[in-house]
């Protein structure tokens, strides 16, 4: 019995947490002269040498292209 309310209690604590990062995501910036967007991959799934994205990292993947979606975007290396 224990074991499932802490499965529960982990389970909504990683939904409140990928909401935390959509909301972050979408939030306005102000303009500045030089930005610096650092994006860190999606959650994905842990099986296989390829996996896919989970529900939580789409979303935040398309939360993420809507919020960048008028940058323009240049790269100095």
């Amino acid at each position: 019995m224990k074991l499932r309310q802490l499965q529960k209690t982990a389970a909504i604590a990683i939904n409140m947490a990928c909401l935390l990062g959509i909301y972050m995501a979408l939030q306005p910036t102000p303009a500045l002269a030089n930005t610096v967007y650092l994006v860190r991959h999606a959650e994905k799934h842990t099986e296989g040498k390829d996996p896919a994205l989970t529900a939580c990292g789409q979303a935040r993947t398309d939360a993420l292209a809507t919020r960048l979606a008028g940058v323009s975007a240049s790269s100095k290396a």
